[in-house]
């Protein structure tokens, strides 16, 4: 292993729009420091997705890696949603087997973790590695206060149009 070089593992939350966010953060990393390995751990879906709008090919530091995504053999979930459940099931065993692998492969330590915010567990996978984590929010805060205030939402509907 080779230490003076530094290792970002970028682990996505592989649905919706959050893959291809990240990896364009991860994109302008790499265009900013090309002597960085950046790997690139996700779904084989989520990395198809980032493949149809770029091509991993033309960007030398980043490579991708594929883990588990926590669906049965030919299951074919009815609504988007029905596999984020089964994919969490699974996610941190399976973020770890590919951190393990990119470290093996490329040859360099894990130097620091970029996750979108919501694999919210690759804080221990960082202090397991004792690296630091960088927590990844690309939807702005809207949507955090979307999120932050959920219970009171969740009361606004009952209450309305009562004394």
């Amino acid at each position: 292993m080779d230490p003076s070089r530094k290792h970002i593992a970028v682990l996505p939350f592989p649905f919706a729009s959050h893959s291809l966010s990240i990896f364009t953060l991860a994109r302008m990393i790499a265009a900013a420091a090309p002597d960085i390995c950046i790997s690139y751990i996700s779904t084989a879906r989520s990395i198809a997705s980032v493949s149809k709008a770029t091509d991993f090919d033309s960007i030398s530091s980043i490579k991708p890696y594929t883990i588990r995504d926590g669906l049965p053999e030919g299951y074919k979930p009815r609504h988007p949603t029905e596999a984020i459940p089964l994919f969490l099931n699974v996610a941190r065993d399976s973020f770890r087997e590919g951190i393990e692998r990119a470290e093996s492969e490329r040859g360099v330590k894990i130097s620091c973790l970029l996750s979108d915010a919501f694999v919210y567990f690759a804080a221990d996978i960082a202090q397991d590695w004792k690296v630091p984590w960088v927590a990844y929010w690309s939807s702005g805060p809207t949507s955090v206060a979307v999120h932050y205030y959920t219970d009171l939402r969740m009361t606004i509907p009952k209450t309305r149009g009562k004394d």
